[in-house]
């Protein structure tokens, strides 16, 4: 890492048969790594199980101390490696999952299946009530994957289903049923939502 280079089986600098350099050069690069070490503790703190510090209100919960929890969770998970940890140039705690980002999930998700199906923006609306729905059977502490999960689930693996048998320009409003719990129902158009004619 301090050389910004990844070697392939060969020693440093060592060549390959055809003299093509056999290592992976990263030294312009930035290395991400992402986990939840320290989540529970943090979670056990913002909702005062677990007071810290000196914490004397609700808002500090959320502010220096979390951001300590998560550092020294690393370095406490790492512990028996501290070359490794002495190479991360910074621990960054992210905040937690609340229910406005996983709206803007569903929304990020929805419009990355339409593009990768190669379906104009649009082609897949959902309603705020399904919006709704998703938002509260996901679980905050399982992060995005949750949110993911969900709506590959309940919209994205139906609406495949429904789209077999419908023109390819045909756009899709997913809502949820108003006489059958936990239903997912389609839409061709929202005309048809607004003239309330009968869903797949």
């Amino acid at each position: 890492m301090d050389k910004g280079r990844l070697d392939i089986n060969r020693a440093v600098n060592a060549n390959d048969e055809n003299g093509f350099d056999s290592g992976l050069d990263f030294s312009r690069s930035t290395i991400i790594l992402t986990s939840n070490i320290g989540s529970s503790e943090i979670t056990a703190v913002k909702s005062g199980k677990k007071p810290l510090g000196f914490v004397t209100s609700e808002n500090d919960n959320s502010g220096e101390d979390v951001r300590k929890i998560g550092k020294e969770a690393v370095l406490r998970y790492w512990r028996n490696m501290p070359e490794f940890v002495n190479r991360l140039d910074s621990v960054v705690v992210f905040n937690s999952m609340t229910r406005d980002v996983q709206y803007r999930l569903i929304d990020k998700f929805l419009g990355e299946y339409q593009e990768q199906q190669g379906l104009d923006e649009g082609a897949l609306l959902l309603t705020q009530d399904l919006k709704d729905w998703l938002v509260n059977i996901s679980d905050l502490s399982l992060a995005g994957r949750e949110v993911r999960r969900n709506l590959d689930a309940h919209v994205i693996t139906r609406a495949a289903e429904v789209r077999m048998d419908l023109p390819r320009s045909v756009h899709l409003v997913a809502d949820l049923s108003k006489t059958e719990l936990g239903k997912v129902v389609f839409w061709i158009s929202k005309t048809m939502l607004w003239n309330e004619m009968s869903p797949f």
